[in-house]
């Protein structure tokens, strides 16, 4: 029954996941190759899918609109986490037309692709020549040839950083990614700007770009709980049912895919409850501390009031056992597994989310065979 209900949770998780993965909807912007900017939504996609196709939909609009590279200038977000533009590179062995992230404006300029399982990265100087850094993404077989991969790629773009010998060293021995080459880039080109303008203009906000979004959790609630345990071997007596009010409050994080959806999460929290269950003379206390892991699913985007759906797994562990009366039932205590599901809204109180839920979870502790069951209301706040 357990297990049953478990692979129905898991089952809803997956349908919402894919019926809500398929747009990602953001405000944004296009550029026409006529100099005009049109405001509306962008379908956000992956770094990949990105550099071929733009999804746009202009305010006032009902339906997307593809464009390939060359047919709009550029594309951005109004956040500040993405900002493409129609240009031709070497791709492989041949030239392509992309949309390439944008991400450092200057004399040297920046610009990344991703194609397969290769990240490009594009250094552009004023007078428009290129050089081209490769991060493959694979393992080599020798120390000397991967030392060999990094000298052909600094070899080209050590003709760009020739005024600093520190930066081509330190591009040498740089961990590929597009935050460490723009702060490479960036410092460089402040250092031997010739402009009187502004020498760097960041183009990419990296807390908007970030295709992981995380937030901290911290909750505090309450409700009616239910401690049903079974006699132990030998002893002949009913099954005993206690129940009282649990207090709960812990503190978690959600993790926020963007890319993939803009409404549903992955929630990870660490909660602490304290059960006081009596009935007639029997009366047990402990304390529960569960590690609960699962999704969460907004039915609209997070800038107005939604409904919420979460669901997960829950591993916890009791302790500081204490009894009245009921020698015949507990035998220690030990670890609890169980479920959790529950519904609610989430409000928006500017960047911080408050959600309120009503919550079921259920337990069973193995070692004194005992079920737990808790109703009740939970308050948390992300931010």
């Amino acid at each position: 029954m357990k297990n049953r209900v478990f692979l129905s949770v898991l089952m809803i998780v997956f349908v919402a996941m894919k019926a809500q993965s398929q747009t990602n909807p953001q405000r944004g912007s296009i550029i026409t190759n006529h100099h005009e900017t049109l405001k509306g939504y962008i379908d956000y996609l992956s770094d990949e899918k990105n550099a071929y196709e733009c999804h746009f939909k202009a305010d006032g609009e009902s339906s997307y609109k593809l464009y390939k590279p060359g047919e709009i200038a550029e594309y951005k977000l109004d956040n500040g986490g993405a900002y493409y533009v129609s240009r031709t590179f070497p791709v492989g062995n041949q030239q392509k037309t992309v949309f390439a992230s944008y991400l450092l404006k200057g004399e040297i300029s920046l610009f990344h692709l991703v194609e397969g399982n290769t990240d490009y990265y594009y250094f552009v100087d004023a007078n428009g020549r290129v050089a081209v850094m490769k991060d493959e993404n694979k393992s080599y077989r020798s120390a000397e040839e991967a030392m060999k991969v990094r000298r052909d790629n600094v070899r080209e773009v050590s003709q760009l950083f020739s005024k600093s010998t520190a930066t081509v060293n330190k591009l040498s021995n740089l961990d590929l990614s597009p935050r460490s080459l723009t702060r490479i880039t960036r410092e460089y080109v402040e250092n031997y700007c010739t402009s009187n303008e502004d020498c760097v203009q960041y183009l990419v906000d990296e807390k908007s770009a970030s295709t992981v979004k995380a937030k901290m959790r911290i909750a505090v609630g309450g409700g009616l709980g239910s401690f049903k345990v079974k006699p132990l071997s030998g002893i002949k007596a009913d099954d005993l049912s206690l129940s009282g009010f649990v207090p709960e409050f812990g503190a978690g994080i959600d993790l926020h895919f963007p890319r993939m959806s803009r409404y549903l999460f992955f929630q990870g929290m660490v909660l602490a409850s304290l059960w006081d269950m009596s009935k007639d003379s029997y009366n047990v206390k402990f304390t529960n501390v569960d590690v609960q892991l699962g999704a969460a699913l907004r039915s609209n985007g997070d800038q107005v009031v939604s409904p919420l759906f979460r669901a997960g797994v829950i591993l916890g562990q009791t302790a500081g056992m204490k009894t009245t009366d009921m020698g015949d039932y507990i035998n220690g205590h030990g670890t609890t597994k169980g479920l959790y599901i529950g519904a609610g809204v989430d409000i928006p109180i500017g960047k911080p989310m408050l959600a309120i839920t009503a919550d079921l979870q259920y337990r069973h502790d193995n070692k004194a065979d005992a079920n737990l069951l808790q109703v009740g209301l939970n308050a948390s706040v992300s931010f």
